[in-house]
């Protein structure tokens, strides 16, 4: 999978499309992120009332936003010194 927890992403599929926001968490067996205050649902609990939940979404509906040059992009991979690094399609920095 080319998202990583930390990184900074641009959701442009679902109800929350056009949001920005980081990944919390990577589930790499179901091929799914979940992104901080996104896609999120309530769920009624008795005894407690209305709860909030948040609930993974496809790593299809977002793209990474580079450091460099602000854009959301495609993420590639390359090999440098002998190390696999991402980068950034567009602008062809490291990320």
């Amino acid at each position: 999978m080319k998202i990583k927890k930390g990184d900074k992403v641009l959701v442009i599929a679902g109800k929350s499309k056009g949001k920005t926001s980081q990944v919390s968490k990577v589930v790499k067996s179901k091929n799914m992120v979940m992104v901080d205050d996104v896609n999120i649902f309530i769920k009624h609990v008795k005894g407690q009332g209305k709860v909030a939940l948040q609930k993974p979404i496809s790593s299809s509906n977002v793209k990474v936003i580079c450091q460099s040059c602000s854009k959301p992009s495609r993420i590639g991979f390359k090999i440098e010194n002998n190390k696999k690094v991402r980068y950034c399609r567009n602008c062809n920095a490291i990320i």
